[in-house]
């Protein structure tokens, strides 16, 4: 045997040919350095690998491992390294973290717990990016025990803190990438252009795009209270909250320091609503026995509110509205800084507009136009037929033969009191019929003097 290093230690398989130098220790000078190498296997058959201990100069050292690539390749591929400094490279032969992995392929990192659960990622690749769960399906855990995740900041305020000097900060499922926007796109939304929230460093926009999300936007709380503030941060400076077309014609506003609000008028715009009245909240007597289209009298102050109830009799003088049955808008709701219960509209008197009224036939058949009156009947109109306070007037017919039958018809709300100008033209027809009178009694005279 001629040994070929510092040790050599020859192997032989079992047939007794010598296909395989056991062990072998030697020291090289070369291009690379002085090293060390203990080589395992003759380095170009199966089994070949090396652990070297290589001077990189500046009195430093590293551990170095190679192992053979294929079956008759020497061991030149050098597979992982142990420096002096402590930092550890896997592909790499320079290192610059305190452990550096690099690999060209499709496969990174992959670690297992003792039940065969993978967790499986892509550390580097193009464009620097990491691939956790690259194969699998499971969850991807950040800062699981309570601890801040920061992405683009060393200082996470919250439980994920996103943030970046330009283009998009954060990006939930791919889409638009808006430069300096946050946008949030919908499960199955494959265009391109499409973000059903958006929010950039000055404006905000809700789409609902190609799939159907019901064109919404749903503000909610644990107390079901939904707050949208806007404006400015105070009430003793002047600012507003503005809705306006996508021309950027404003078409409405709500001033915060006035607590005023106007629409375009520029356009013709106006309120609109599919109820015809406008009608207040008003304080009743006794609520529970008031009914929509009740015929509605004041009856006077109670400490410092005014107080209502059903009319009682024909022609009375207080008779103030009609309940409405659905009134398009109403005033007198009273502001709460933390409601708990809406607002009780169901009762709100009508002032002015089109309502149903309960009426009778107590003095005769309403016909169109009539003025009606209240009635001996509580809360129920009649015609009128005498000067008096009227409720409004007739825009339908009643021609019940029961005087005492309760119907409803629609009325134009108008309290008045009529019957002014009909007096006036009744005492005026009086005045002339006595004139004529008396004209006849003096024409008869004259007629009798004839005769004689």
């Amino acid at each position: 045997m001629n040994p070929g290093a510092l040790l050599h230690i020859l192997g032989a398989n079992p047939s007794g040919v010598d296909i395989i130098t056991g062990l072998k220790l030697d020291r090289v000078y070369d291009s690379v350095g002085d090293q060390m190498n203990l080589d395992f296997g003759d380095g170009s058959t199966n089994g070949a690998g090396r652990i070297a201990v290589l001077a990189t100069g500046g009195g430093e050292s590293a551990f170095t491992f190679s192992a053979q690539t294929a079956s008759g390749v020497a061991y030149t591929n050098e597979v992982m390294r142990i420096q002096g400094n402590g930092r550890v490279g896997i592909g790499t032969t320079s290192p610059v973290g305190a452990l550096d992995v690099r690999n060209s392929g499709n496969s990174g990192v992959r670690m297992a717990d003792a039940n065969g659960n993978v967790i499986e990622g892509i550390l580097g690749g193009a464009l620097g990016t990491l691939w956790l769960n690259y194969t699998s399906t499971g969850n991807v855990l950040l800062a699981n025990g309570g601890g801040n995740v920061g992405i683009g900041t060393g200082n996470p305020l919250g439980i994920l803190h996103v943030r970046q000097s330009s283009g998009v900060d954060l990006l939930i499922k791919g889409g638009c990438a808006v430069s300096g926007a946050i946008s949030i796109n919908a499960v199955n939304d494959t265009d391109s252009v499409n973000i059903p929230l958006e929010i950039r460093s000055s404006k905000t926009y809700f789409t609902a795009g190609t799939v159907d999300l019901g064109r919404e936007i749903i503000l909610t709380t644990s107390d079901n209270i939904s707050v949208i503030k806007g404006g400015a941060p105070n009430t003793s400076t002047a600012g507003f909250i503005s809705i306006q077309a996508r021309d950027g014609d404003e078409m409405f506003r709500f001033w915060t320091d006035s607590a005023t609000a106007y629409q375009n008028s520029v356009e013709g715009g106006g309120w609109g609503s599919q109820s015809f009245d406008y009608a207040e909240l008003i304080n009743y007597e006794d609520k529970n026995k008031i009914e929509a289209g009740d015929v509605i009298v004041c009856i006077g102050k109670k400490g410092n509110k005014d107080y209502a109830d059903r009319s009682s009799y024909p022609y009375q003088e207080t008779i103030i509205g009609i309940v409405s049955t659905k009134p398009g808008f109403i005033g007198g709701v009273p502001w709460e800084d933390k409601p708990v219960n809406p607002p009780d509209i169901d009762k709100a008197l009508s002032l002015a507009g089109r309502v149903p009224v309960k009426v009778c036939t107590e003095n005769g058949v309403i016909k169109l136009g009539d003025y009606l009156t209240s009635s001996s009947i509580r809360g129920v109109a009649m015609r009128a037929t005498k000067p008096g306070q009227v409720v409004g007037k007739a825009m339908e017919e009643y021609k019940e033969k029961n005087p005492k039958k309760v119907g409803k018809i629609t009325v134009f709300v108008n309290p008045v009191w009529f019957g002014a100008d009909l007096q006036q033209k009744t005492e005026l027809l009086e005045r002339t019929v006595q004139e004529q009178k008396k004209q006849i009694e003096e024409l008869k005279g004259e007629i009798r003097k004839l005769h004689i």
